[in-house]
């Protein structure tokens, strides 16, 4: 079933890979709504990925080449746990990334960012839990 053309707003595949249909059918809703913020004009054109907790150091996979970004729910479950990756947030929670990392975004501190929790990127319209 198709939900949106992806002309701006990916879906990071380790998400896809393990998320439950509820999860990602909310997913598939807030990249409509995320596309047509950009159709409006309240993001700018370029590429963006929903994931979770994206990946960092020598975690961190080749988006080009991988369609990967964040965490699958294993390796999310599995940060949580561990509690000592320099982070005290939820790794499972979403965000929306700029992927050239642009930032396009103003957090609710007022911060430019290439990042947002999914949240803060849909004005509330989706919560970021994942």
């Amino acid at each position: 079933m198709s939900y949106t053309v992806e002309t701006n707003i990916k879906i990071c595949k380790n998400l896809s890979s393990d998320a439950p249909i509820s999860l990602m059918n909310k997913i598939r809703e807030a990249r409509g709504a995320l596309e047509a913020f950009v159709q409006a004009g309240v993001y700018p054109p370029g590429e963006y990925v929903i994931s979770r907790k994206g990946l960092k150091g020598n975690q961190a996979v080749d988006w080009d080449t991988t369609g990967c970004w964040g965490h699958s729910l294993v390796s999310a479950v599995t940060a949580n746990a561990l509690g000592n990756t320099g982070w005290d947030g939820n790794h499972l929670n979403l965000w929306v990334n700029r992927t050239d990392k642009a930032p396009v975004f103003k957090t609710t501190k007022d911060n430019d960012r290439y990042y947002l929790a999914l949240s803060t990127a849909t004005l509330g319209m989706f919560t970021s839990e994942g």
